[in-house]
């Protein structure tokens, strides 16, 4: 319904005259937010006749994405909560401003992240990982870092990060055995990884247990009654854009979040669909979230 009302919206209103826009994601091929980002362009793509070309710029936790966008005349960037909301309390020296270079036009979901470790260690269980937390833990953004400084504030240890260039390094540290522990968004080499018994899941930072594919994976936050922080994901336009042009990109991208199927396909990505085009939501969520982590860093 919401599709069929959305297109006939375009076809009355007489701007159905296909257009083109770019959009930077500043994360690996493959990664949860790179697969979760095409999953939405091919049902904006399919809704409303417009294009959405994707450039990734990974690296130095969004960094470089980041910086690529302000450089350049791209009209979109697809973020994750580790730019936008933790990296500004971990680092002090950032090349942007989350509040000022970036024109927040729809929250996606939460992504949370997961904790795992390889079999044979000490660490079975969301019991075992806060109470034998290893002095080193592999992550490859502020939002793993935000979670250890969580659990270093709440259990007196003094676990130190590790800050590897994506998932796969850190999972590869892991496996080879150069740190016990590490604590990144998923993609669907993990889960294949935890079905082979290479890795072992031992919770994630979402406030209910979950089972992706098949696999289950416990609430830390639950289980143990320790707070944890969830990644999220968003999309932001250039500051400045044409109004019209904004608006129209902004209820093509709310139709084709919203649509079933597409909230079905991010479940699967472990993105928890909970969208809204609401942007004083989505800064005051934002701002919520980054106070409330600033006070487990002082």
């Amino acid at each position: 319904m919401l599709r069929k009302l959305f297109v006939a919206l375009l076809l009355v209103a007489g701007i159905a005259q296909a257009e083109e826009y770019k959009m930077i994601i500043p994360y690996a091929a493959g990664s949860q937010a790179d697969v979760a980002s095409r999953i939405i362009i091919k049902n904006f793509e399919k809704l409303t006749g417009d294009k959405i070309l994707i450039e990734l710029a990974p690296g130095a936790d969004s960094v470089i994405g980041i910086n690529q966008f302000k450089n350049s005349k791209a009209d979109l960037i697809f973020l994750g909560s580790s730019a936008s909301i933790y990296a500004p309390v971990v680092k002090k020296d950032l090349p942007y401003d989350p509040d000022v270079d970036f024109d927040r036009i729809l929250y996606v979901g939460t992504a949370p992240a997961v904790w795992f470790t390889r079999p044979g260690t000490n660490i079975k269980t969301t019991g075992d990982l806060v109470n034998h937390l290893s002095p080193f833990v592999g992550t490859n953004a502020s939002h793993g870092t935000a979670n250890v400084a969580a659990i270093n504030k709440e259990k007196g240890t003094k676990s130190e990060i590790v800050l590897y260039k994506g998932s796969p390094e850190t999972i590869t540290a892991v496996i080879g055995g150069s740190i016990d522990l590490g604590i990144v968004n998923p993609t669907s080499a993990m889960i294949e990884l935890a079905k082979a018994g290479k890795i072992t899941l031992v919770g994630s930072t979402y406030h209910n247990d979950i089972s992706i594919d098949g696999v289950p994976i416990p609430s830390v936050s639950k289980r143990v009654k320790l707070h944890q922080f969830n990644g999220s994901t968003e999309i932001a336009a250039r500051p400045g854009m044409d109004p019209a042009r904004l608006e129209k990109l902004r209820q093509g991208l709310w139709a084709a979040v919203k649509d079933s199927e597409t909230q079905e396909k991010l479940r699967s990505i472990f993105i928890m669909p909970d969208a809204t085009i609401d942007q004083r939501w989505i800064i005051n969520n934002t701002r919520e979230i980054r106070e409330r982590f600033n006070r487990y860093t002082k």
